[in-house]
């Protein structure tokens, strides 16, 4: 997915569905796993069901996550959406 669709298709979703991009991407983050038969996991779980492929995309390119706002790429930095890499 090129950064132009990923910044659409995050821009679409709803702010309870950006909210839980956010936490997918943090808990992926952070612990590296989501279990599926966890009941606190199971939310994030079933949301990469539907949305993985827009959480790939933004851990392949370090795009910088703001989940409170109402837009979606930008990488660390500058905010420009250029695909630099540190």
């Amino acid at each position: 997915m090129t950064l132009s669709r990923f910044a659409h298709e995050y821009d679409q979703l709803p702010p309870g569905e950006q909210a839980l991009f956010a936490e997918a991407v943090r808990r992926l983050l952070t612990d590296g796993l989501i279990w599926r038969d966890d009941d606190d996991d199971r939310r994030i779980y079933n949301y990469l069901g539907r949305r993985g492929e827009l959480v790939l995309t933004a851990l392949r390119e370090r795009v910088h996550v703001e989940p409170y706002r109402n837009y979606a790429a930008r990488l660390y930095g500058n905010g420009s959406t250029s695909t630099n890499r540190a």
